[in-house]
Formats: C-alpha cells, sequence, structure tokens
C-alpha cells in the first residue's frame, strides 16, 4: 500500500507573454479579461460567474468575461441567464480553441467554480503564465489550492458574491504571481514522467 501515490495530469508547458494584440482588437480593447476555460456544463460553474457579472462591472465597467469551452447543450441557458442580468455584451462564448496559451496570457483572473472536478489542469495551466485563480474548495480543486494557490470559494455561501469579491480585489491589488508560478513547474508532463518512473522503479 506504501506504493500508492496521487499522480496528478501533467500540463503543456506555456510561455508567459504580452496579452496578444489580436485577441484584445477582437475582443474590442477590454480593460480586464476573466477567464474560464472547461466544457460549457451545469456542473463547471459558468452561471455562477455570469451572476457575478453585474457587481464586478459596477466598479470595472471595462471587462470582458470570455468562456473558453465545448458547449455540451447548456450554452443556452447561459444566454438566458445573462440576457436577464442584462450582460450578454459582457459574454463571450468562444467555444474550443487551438490557442489556449493566447486565452491564458490574454486573462487577467482565472475563474473555475466547478462542482465536480478531478486534477483540474486549466487552473494550473493559468497560474503556470501568472494568472491568479479563483476556485471552488472542493475536490481536486481543493488540493490545487492548498498545493500551489489561488483564491478559494466556499460552496455553503453566497458563490456568485466571493467570485464577485475575489475578482475586484485582484483587479485592485493584482497579486505577485511569481511563487505560485514557480509551483506549477512541478506539474508538467516531464516532471510527472520522472515522478511515475520513480515510483515503480
Amino acid at each position: 500500500h506504501d506504493k500508492i501515490k496521487l499522480i496528478p495530469n501533467g500540463i503543456e508547458k506555456f510561455i508567459e507573454k504580452d496579452k496578444p494584440q489580436h485577441l484584445l482588437e477582437k475582443y474590442n480593447n477590454p480593460e480586464k479579461v476573466v477567464l474560464f476555460v472547461a466544457r460549457i456544463v451545469k456542473y463547471k460553474g459558468a452561471q455562477d460567474i455570469i451572476k457575478a457579472i453585474p457587481k464586478i462591472t459596477q466598479q470595472y465597467p471595462n471587462t470582458k468575461f470570455i468562456f473558453v469551452g465545448q458547449d455540451q447543450g447548456y450554452k443556452k441557458e447561459l444566454l438566458r441567464i445573462s440576457g436577464e442580468l442584462n450582460v450578454q455584451d459582457k459574454c463571450i462564448f468562444t467555444g474550443r480553441v487551438n490557442n489556449l496559451e493566447d486565452y491564458y496570457n490574454l486573462a487577467d483572473v482565472f475563474v473555475l467554480p466547478s462542482k465536480g472536478e478531478g486534477f483540474g489542469l486549466s487552473p494550473v495551466e493559468a497560474m503556470s503564465v501568472s494568472v491568479p485563480c479563483v476556485l471552488v474548495d472542493m475536490g481536486g480543486l481543493k488540493y490545487i489550492l492548498k498545493e500551489i494557490g489561488g483564491c478559494p470559494i466556499d460552496m455553503n455561501k453566497n458563490i456568485p458574491e466571493q467570485i464577485a469579491t475575489h475578482i475586484t480585489n485582484i483587479f485592485q491589488n493584482p497579486p505577485d504571481m511569481s511563487e505560485i508560478k514557480e509551483k506549477t513547474k512541478a506539474y508538467t508532463w516531464e516532471i510527472i514522467a520522472q515522478k511515475t518512473v520513480q515510483i515503480f522503479e
């Protein structure tokens, strides 16, 4: 039994760079960008981000909320919610993208309010290019919050309110991400592969 170890999935090596000009222009030069990368299904929690938008845009009106991921039937509900809150002009649904690195580099904050995650790769990828993360404090995301970093969302309290508070705090005082970025290096595929080999030896 001492052989059993948690080996997380590995992340791709992404390179940190300035916000990509072509994406800024594509989305009308937002001052701030909030990013969500996951399939568009209810349990991933995109609706909680949309419900936080009115509060965030009161302080930061020129913010865009970009949802990257394949729609699995829930997008029309998200469009309905954003329409009701009158924030549909703030929301962008890209579907799947090939240039994920560009989207991470575009983001000022990454949010994943998912209620059922294993070891989520996307937050680690975001942190590897110094993007602060707001994550639900449960499941595999709890492990990421503890081992790497991020702002926790308590599932038992008002989720959109916590998202709005975390995001506006990050916009006001962007955290120093150097230590967190360093920690993500342990989760690249090469390192994970080495650890896997060591365990089996």
